[in-house]
């Protein structure tokens, strides 16, 4: 698309996925089912050439996520690079690992010791009644920031949706307490209420537009718009081993498969919101139609809205009924990646034999 990069912004938001290694098994997480697969990671070298290039294309925010980080030991020296190239970095972490001594060596690297203290409590179906504990134990720690992040569903969430999604009167009552504390903690802890996109009559304007600010690198250094957007079909995500950001950012393929409004089809297409929302979201898209050009079903205008609905309200019903035997959760893991990808191979080569 040569011609086309003078459209182009620049991609603000660097997103660093350095490991999908993780000592926990979250059912609701977003990474990728096949997390199995990513076993060749980038090496420390490698991730100091990507924010060298990302800085010179612009990147100002850095967020270094897995898996979790932690287990990478390299970790303070990817810290103190990016200190060094000027990035204002965030860890997103989950805790597990951390020690006063790292804490000081990630101080020395570049890091504040003495840092806001920011927590995302994901909430669903089996912990969300207990939302007022929760945010009692969050002012009992002194927190400065805290997202009640209801779970979203991409990855291992969506598989776990039956057992996750909370019931519309769990999330009104949630709701009720987050606004009190909202009002109790005024100037002392700021509380944030994220709605499950399912229970939403608009998209939200995702990754500010496919290509627009947001670049996720991948451990194998996979270069992904969003990091749910290797499981869509049909396209090529490059390498940074192969190329280098800036061809990424504004001549792949991959980069510009979403951008604008060329590739729309009604109703956003002639829709006055497209400039807003940007049609949703793709991969959510693709996850309930098939069809990443839809338009997301989480939008009343979407052809696809009412079979959501129907599939939230038996979700709900199932929730309800208490002679239900739910199914068990899928817990995150590398066996059961391993399962879930032999299965699909199984199932693309019974639909092959067809």
């Amino acid at each position: 698309m040569a011609g086309y990069a003078s459209k182009i912004g620049k991609p603000l938001w660097l997103l660093a996925e350095l490991t999908y290694r993780c000592p926990l098994q979250c059912p609701y997480c977003s990474n990728p089912l096949d997390i199995a697969r990513y076993k060749n990671e980038l090496g420390t070298e490698d991730w100091f050439r990507v924010l060298r290039q990302a800085r010179a294309m612009g990147a100002t925010q850095l967020g270094l996520s897995g898996g979790e980080p932690l287990v990478r030991q390299d970790l303070e020296d990817i810290i103190a690079e990016a200190r060094r190239l000027g990035y204002y970095s965030n860890l997103i972490t989950s805790g597990v690992g951390m020690d006063d001594d790292r804490v000081r060596a990630f101080k020395q690297a570049g890091q504040r010791h003495g840092y806001p203290m920011v927590l995302n409590i994901v909430l669903h179906r089996h912990n969300i009644d207990q939302i007022r504990d929760i945010l009692d134990m969050t002012a009992d720690l002194n927190a400065d920031y805290v997202e009640l992040a209801s779970t979203q569903y991409y990855g291992w969430s969506r598989i776990n949706v039956d057992q996750l999604l909370p019931t519309r009167e769990q999330l009104q009552n949630a709701e009720a307490v987050a606004r009190e504390y909202q009002e109790k903690m005024k100037g002392k802890m700021k509380v944030i209420y994220v709605v499950p996109d399912y229970y939403e009559n608009r998209p939200k304007a995702c990754m500010n537009g496919w290509g627009a600010i947001f670049l996720t690198i991948a451990p194998d250094g996979s270069a992904l718009p969003c990091h749910a957007a290797a499981q869509l079909p049909g396209i090529e995500f490059p390498s940074v081993r192969d190329h280098d950001i800036e061809w990424i950012w504004n001549e792949s393929p991959a980069f510009n498969a979403f951008r604008g409004f060329g590739w729309m089809k009604e109703p956003c297409r002639s829709c006055p919101e497209k400039e807003k929302d940007f049609g949703g979201c793709r991969c959510q898209a693709y996850m309930m139609t098939g069809d990443p050009r839809n338009a997301d079903p989480v939008c009343d205008k979407s052809p696809y809205h009412r079979a959501l609905q129907d599939d939230v309200a038996r979700i709900g019903r199932l929730a309800a009924d208490k002679t239900y035997e739910e199914k068990p959760l899928v817990f995150r893991n590398m066996k059961n990646s391993r399962k879930l990808m032999e299965e699909k191979e199984a199932g693309e080569a019974l639909v092959s034999e067809e």
